[in-house]
């Protein structure tokens, strides 16, 4: 399928990320799914009209999945830099490390990578949250919801919450499939992970967020060589490995924000002919415009 040509942007090095966006195919554009076509270097996807009773409902959904978009889209630049960005930074001068003699990685850059992932996972259960709320669900207390058990009636996650039980919205089984990928003890469960990775991707978030993990430049020997110089309590990885699991981390972001804007805007359709003659007026929003993003 061939498409007519677009700009990908003024400056040289817009038109390299994005054209390093569409290779990895991280816009947030279902037509990025066909190949890197220029037309789709855009993140057009949104929840579309949403209705309610109360205004403020409709604001909280559009404002949320607004600032979940503006993190993901963050997140992709700040990994792209982190990834081909190999100049020293002036906030890393001064700042005394020791050598520990195994190949260390240390700098801003390398941060950015580490960054991008927490980003990127974080969003996962800030998506937990966005259902919970738009659906109406209070059957698990908000400092406890995650992606994992937002679906069922109780934290044991043995019986469907009763808004999901069979219900046929093929956006939403979705998104309940890819959350498989991100329980951390997903193996308790029948319903396990469809991705062979998804265990490796869950532990070294774990470790990123509440624990030591150690990035190691390619001369490094390895965890199992033996060495004197051996350090046993960090969970060390090659930086390439870990920017491998970062850019993996984006990718079910992206999966994740375009099932629920699907999901969403199906429920609308749902909603919407459902309605008696009496119906909800609409509410019109505008477009933020790129000019005032300061």
């Amino acid at each position: 399928m061939e498409f007519e040509e677009y700009s990908l942007g003024d400056s040289d090095e817009e038109k390299e990320y994005r054209q390093w966006c569409l290779e990895q195919t991280l816009f947030l554009n279902p037509l990025n799914d066909l190949g890197a076509n220029s037309i789709a270097a855009q993140d057009i996807l949104h929840l579309g009209s949403v209705s309610g009773e109360e205004s403020s409902k409709i604001v909280s959904c559009v404002g949320f999945y607004n600032q979940m978009k503006q993190e993901y889209v963050s997140a992709r630049y700040l990994l792209y830099e982190g990834l081909y960005n190999h100049e020293p930074h002036f906030s890393d001068k001064d700042v005394r490390l020791e050598n520990t003699l195994d190949y260390p990685v240390y700098s801003f850059n390398a941060e950015k990578v580490r960054i991008a992932m927490r980003m990127a996972y974080s969003l996962f259960d800030k998506i937990a949250s966005f259902i919970q709320y738009y659906f109406d669900l209070s059957h698990i207390p908000s400092h406890k919801l995650n992606i994992g058990n937002v679906w069922y009636k109780s934290q044991g996650r043995n019986k469907l919450a009763p808004a999901f039980d069979g219900h046929e919205n093929w956006a939403l089984r979705g998104l309940f499939w890819l959350s498989k990928d991100l329980e951390f003890f997903s193996e308790m469960y029948v319903e396990s992970s469809m991705d062979p990775g998804a265990k490796e991707l869950r532990d070294t978030r774990n470790e990123l967020e509440h624990g030591y993990l150690k990035l190691h430049e390619p001369m490094w020997i390895g965890p199992d060589a033996e060495s004197r110089l051996r350090d046993d309590l960090a969970i060390s990885l090659y930086r390439s490995d870990f920017e491998e699991l970062s850019l993996r981390s984006l990718r079910k972001a992206r999966s994740a924000l375009i099932y629920l804007s699907l999901a969403i805007q199906q429920e609308e359709r749902v909603k919407d002919e459902n309605l008696d003659d009496e119906k909800l007026a609409p509410m019109r929003l505008g477009r933020w415009e790129d000019e005032w993003k300061k």
